[in-house]
């Protein structure tokens, strides 16, 4: 059995955590040049920062990429669409991919650990180009707001039309369930 290492104190809340970063980073590297590219990864940690709303919390950058926390999911959404609408006035902007998920989590030294932050990853890991993804908690919250939500793909994707965006579900051991989905509801039933 491995000793239990403690390393100070640590606080426990919920939190939505939004993973945001900019899609086709690479290419935008390659194509401009590390310079222009670390230029474009600045600016975007700065414009997150610039739109961040009450008790919003950037948590931290990780390269072309932000972890954002806000208190409760509409939070989260409110911040995701400030961003999007803020990084769609910019062309030298690629398009945007992230994760949404609300949880628990562990915070300790100004950053954050645990499942619900490791899902909100796995979540935007799954996001396509211009596309940004939440868990179902995320869902309820933008149903509950009054912001439509429409199925994709046999349940377990919904798509929130003013956001732009989906939702996965997760299974019982906890891991994404994007399924097999060959089908997708176009965009004119929404």
């Amino acid at each position: 059995m491995r000793p239990k290492l403690s390393f100070g104190s640590s606080l426990h809340s919920e939190a939505t955590f939004c993973f945001i970063d900019l899609a086709g980073f690479t290419a935008l590297t390659e194509a401009q040049g590390d310079e222009d590219a670390a230029d474009v990864a600045t600016r975007f940690a700065d414009v997150a920062r610039a739109v961040l709303g009450a008790g919003d919390r950037l948590v931290k950058t990780i390269g072309d990429a932000v972890l954002i926390t806000s208190p409760v999911p509409l939070s989260g959404i409110c911040f995701v669409e400030r961003l999007l609408d803020e990084v769609a006035l910019d062309p030298r902007f690629p398009a945007l991919r992230g994760g949404l998920h609300h949880g628990g989590a562990v915070h300790r030294k100004d950053d954050v650990f645990g499942a619900a932050v490791n899902l909100a990853a796995r979540v935007a890991a799954e996001a396509r180009h211009g596309e940004v993804l939440g868990t179902e908690p995320i869902a309820a919250a933008a149903r509950a707001h009054g912001i439509p939500v429409a199925e994709v793909c046999q349940g377990q994707f919904k798509r929130m039309k003013s956001t732009g965006l989906s939702t996965t579900s997760r299974r019982e051991d906890g891991r994404l369930s994007r399924g097999t989905c060959a089908r997708e509801v176009p965009a004119s039933s929404w």
